[in-house]
């Protein structure tokens, strides 16, 4: 987040990247524009991560009817 104007600027998948040694976050937008900014003009940095919800349900769910049929099973011995 920027000061002026409270501007939000997002990177695309590979992400901006910060130069220590000349003080700037630099990287490429998702729009593929590449900018650069010096700490002095930033507010606040967020790194956010899509995870994969879908796959993850499908993972537990497959764990969790596993679990039942072994349960089912056992008790049918």
């Amino acid at each position: 987040m920027l000061k002026k104007g409270d501007s939000v600027v997002v990177f695309n998948r590979n992400f901006g990247w910060y130069d220590k040694r000349a003080g700037i976050i630099e990287g490429v937008t998702i729009d593929t524009q590449h900018v650069e900014y010096r700490l002095s003009e930033i507010i606040k940095v967020e790194t956010v991560r899509n995870y994969a919800v879908i796959p993850a349900i499908i993972a537990c769910g497959m764990v969790l009817g596993a679990a039942l049929y072994l349960v089912a099973k056992l008790l049918t011995l």
